[in-house]
């Protein structure tokens, strides 16, 4: 079965995303601007053969779809939901090798983000390569971050929990205390020396 986007005999079946600024409505807000459709809803064609992938926090739905009713010549969507993410091994380290190494390296990192817990929500998904002759990492990568800042948070009492620190943006002191910790991890090595890949999600909430 076969959409063919410009030639459909229905209308709608487009992805509807509010965008963002509508959900911090007045701080944007223009009194002399006026807002239509296209400026409140991002909206995705669902053309034959497209993955559409999106944050799921924000507020989301699809067009009404009108026309014909020919299963063979109307809109098929399948739709899903990513798993619970976990920690993912390409390469030869084996994953229960690794597991000790990892647990006792990423102690530090919790507890540097303890005093900003529940301060920002959102996932950080990191793909470091690991030497396979050293064990340690040669570099690192941020293949996601929808990371924000939990609105009117205290961000006093914040600061007095990391001991009187002053706050930098949150996002920037996460990555670098993700990336600080990663990078000093020692992973086993392998007969081989061939290098492997961890690609490791750190969700907030």
């Amino acid at each position: 079965m076969r959409t063919d986007w410009d030639q459909r005999e229905f209308t709608g079946g487009e992805t509807m995303i509010l965008q963002p600024g509508v959900l911090n409505y007045w701080r944007s807000y223009e009194p002399r601007k006026g807002l239509e459709m296209q400026q409140l809803v991002t909206r995705v064609p669902a053309p034959f053969n497209r993955l559409t992938v999106f944050d799921p926090r924000f507020p989301h739905g699809v067009r009404q779809v009108h026309g014909t009713r020919d299963p063979r010549k109307g809109r098929l969507v399948l739709h899903g939901w990513f798993t619970e993410p976990a920690p993912f091994f390409q390469g030869p380290l084996d994953p229960a090798d690794a597991e000790e190494a990892l647990n006792e390296g990423l102690a530090p990192l919790w507890d540097a983000l303890e005093g900003i817990s529940g301060l920002i929500t959102g996932t950080l998904i990191v793909r470091v390569h690991i030497s396979g002759r050293s064990g340690s990492v040669t570099d690192l990568k941020w293949l996601a971050d929808t990371l924000v800042e939990v609105p009117n948070h205290d961000r006093a009492a914040a600061e007095a929990l990391l001991e009187g620190r002053v706050l930098p943006r949150l996002r920037a002191l996460v990555h670098n205390e993700v990336h600080d910790c990663l990078t000093a991890i020692t992973f086993p090595t392998v007969p081989s020396g061939e290098d492997s890949v961890l690609t490791y999600p750190i969700i907030f909430e």
